[in-house]
């Protein structure tokens, strides 16, 4: 390929630049090969050879000043100017070390800020799944339709994956389940510790592009009911935990208080899983759907997913009768991953894009001021013959000369504190897609430095550039300062107070916003109470029925503690398990989302009860079921 234009001819002249004596050299001598042609065609028709010659170079022209032409038209001779602009901004900068300083530092502030913001939104949005052609990994869900209700979101079964994978081919590579367990598994391999684990079945490693370095990955049968209990090591525990002993494998180890075998060490993958294992079966058909894991297919290259979604629902409707209302629906893990974060991305990338304009806006004042003290240099470069745009273009290159080294203190700025800027950014980025200043957020942070550059530099380039060189030359010794430059001074002024307006309007906005959020009523009040996780290694049921009364009693004997009792999961947190409950004389179908909980956590949390009573400890035992409801459920 030879590539786009504008490249060809960069690329060009500043091969000419380097070749300065070469280029001239062949430029000569293809002018000498036709003064010598012109020659022999005046001999050949009668004149002697000096007349011959004479008339040639009358007729050619001066060689020596064709060459520099030449030499101009191959690029060589702009790229000299150019260099000699940049030497003349250096200068310049020197020369004013008060202006510059200050210039830079504001140009670095922003870009910093740009390029540390732009990290995250690369790695919340443009680069979420660090996997091999993320683009066809999609999520997929069930609609399904029964005679009294009708569920959307529904989670497909490993029988209705199972199906797919085997007929749904033309439309998927791989189709796998995930489900990761909460809280964290406990893995003894010397000193017992709490661990990420992840449950999968046999296609979700090979899907992301993941093989064993060690042993094996896992096959259909460690998924079969009553199959041997394994597990696979992800890279990092291994590397860290086990000294990066290949002999583990085969290595029987208790987890969760159960004896397991290590069948396998993963490659380097970027997850903080440290344990993976294979996800079980259940028996029973009825109870496969809706038990809150993930399905991830992988789309081949040549199908879009509106057509994987009808070839899939043709596979699951013809595989059981009463799926005949049931619909596949595949959506997009990129767009799942990012869409929660799009309007906080929008509004912080904003605010930055606003702070980026008011700093050119400052920068450009900056230029304004000190260009109307350079108009008799300018003129007298006028009355030189250099023309309006040789002079715009001498002050463009100076202020790229100064985008340029601010965008480079910004980006030093940009990777001291862009750790400090994620954290406080409410954005919840992936383990194993961290914020970093990479090649492509170089690149950007680099465009927008030039478009920063041609930004402020740009207006006050042409403004200044419009010189009148008798009147300026004859105000020699007078004020400088031209209504030119005033006009200028105020449009920069209006302009940085408007956006100064927009930008503090628009954080006065999120701090009401924030004020809401905090006088939210809760119903309980989270300064006051504190949370820790446990396990239980011992699988003997009388020993689990005793720990967590044992435990609650314990920790109420302590210093300051009032109340105290159990969860299953925090409130506000996330909610793992939906139920469906009918109401008698109400609504049936409902979605609901249960605790489970021990006497006393309600009183702990400072729950206040409208009706009826808490768990009482004899309701742990009894055999009749009883739940308490919040208000709003």
């Amino acid at each position: 390929m030879r590539g786009p234009l504008f490249l060809r001819v960069l690329i060009a002249r500043i091969r000419a630049w380097f070749r300065r004596d070469v280029v001239a050299g062949e430029i000569k001598e293809e002018l000498e090969f036709h003064l010598a042609a012109r020659v022999t065609e005046y001999e050949r028709a009668g004149l002697q050879r000096d007349e011959a010659r004479r008339r040639a170079r009358t007729r050619i022209g001066n060689i020596a000043v064709h060459a520099d032409r030449g030499y101009d038209i191959r690029g060589g001779g702009v790229m000299e100017t150019i260099v000699q602009d940049i030497r003349q901004g250096m200068r310049l900068l020197r020369r004013q070390p008060g202006f510059a300083a200050i210039a830079i530092l504001t140009i670095a502030l922003a870009i910093g800020a740009s390029t540390a913001v732009f990290s995250v939104i690369d790695a919340a949005l443009l680069r979420p799944l660090p996997y091999p052609q993320p683009e066809q990994l999609m999520k997929v869900d069930l609609q399904v339709r029964t005679p009294d209700r009708k569920i959307d979101g529904a989670t497909p079964s490993i029988e209705d994956v199972r199906r797919w994978a085997a007929a749904g081919g033309s439309a998927v590579t791989h189709v796998a389940i995930s489900r990761a367990d909460v809280p964290d598994r406990v893995i003894e391999t010397g000193t017992p510790e709490r661990v990420a684990v992840s449950n999968v079945t046999e296609d979700y490693l090979p899907m992301h592009g993941v093989r064993a370095l060690h042993g094996r990955t896992f096959t259909a049968a460690d998924l079969a009911p009553g199959a041997p209990k394994v597990i696979v090591l992800g890279f990092g525990f291994w590397r860290s935990r086990l000294a990066a002993d290949p002999s583990v494998v085969g290595r029987s180890v208790r987890f969760d208080g159960q004896p397991v075998t290590i069948v396998g060490v993963l490659s380097p993958f970027k997850t903080s899983v440290a344990i993976w294992r294979p996800l079980e079966s259940p028996a029973d058909e009825s109870e496969l759907r809706n038990r809150g894991w993930d399905v991830i297919a992988r789309l081949r290259p040549d199908v879009s997913a509106a057509e994987a979604n009808d070839r899939l629902t043709a596979v699951t409707r013809a595989a059981r009768p009463e799926d005949a209302a049931t619909t596949v629906q595949l959506s997009s893990m990129l767009d799942e991953v990012s869409a929660d974060y799009t309007i906080t991305v929008t509004i912080i990338a904003s605010a930055v894009g606003v702070v980026l304009l008011i700093a050119c806006v400052n920068v450009g004042g900056l230029l304004l001021a000190r260009g109307a003290t350079r108009r008799q240099e300018l003129a007298v470069r006028a009355s030189m013959g250099a023309g309006r745009w040789r002079l715009a273009r001498q002050l463009l290159t100076e202020s790229l000369v100064l985008a340029v080294i601010g965008g480079a203190a910004g980006m030093l700025i940009a990777s001291l504190s862009i750790n400090v800027i994620a954290a406080n950014i409410p954005i919840q980025l992936q383990d194993d897609a961290p914020a970093t200043v990479n090649g492509a957020v170089l690149a950007a942070s680099a465009a927008l430095t030039m478009l920063t550059g041609l930004m402020f530099g740009g207006w006050p380039a042409l403004r200044l550039s419009r010189v009148r060189v008798s009147p300026t030359i004859a105000r020699e010794g007078r004020d400088s300062v031209t209504p030119l430059s005033r006009r200028g001074g105020q449009i920069l002024i209006a302009a940085e107070i408007a956006l100064a307006v927009v930008l503090l309007a628009g954080a006065g906005l999120m701090l009401r916003s924030f004020a809401r959020i905090l006088d939210v009523d809760l119903g309980f009040d989270p300064s006051k109470f504190l949370a820790m996780e446990t396990s239980i290694l011992d699988q003997d049921p009388a020993a689990q029925a005793a720990f967590y009364p044992a435990l609650i009693d314990a920790v109420k004997q302590q210093p300051g503690v009032t109340d105290a009792g159990a969860i299953d999961l925090m409130p506000l947190g996330e909610m793992l398990m939906v139920s469906f409950a009918d109401v008698v004389g109400g609504k049936k179908g409902l979605d609901i989302f249960p605790h489970q909980v021990t006497p006393g956590v309600f009183k702990a949390l400072g729950i206040r009860l409208r009706q009826g009573r808490f768990i009482e400890p004899a309701d742990m035992t009894a055999k009749e079921r009883v739940a308490v409801v919040s208000e709003t459920g």
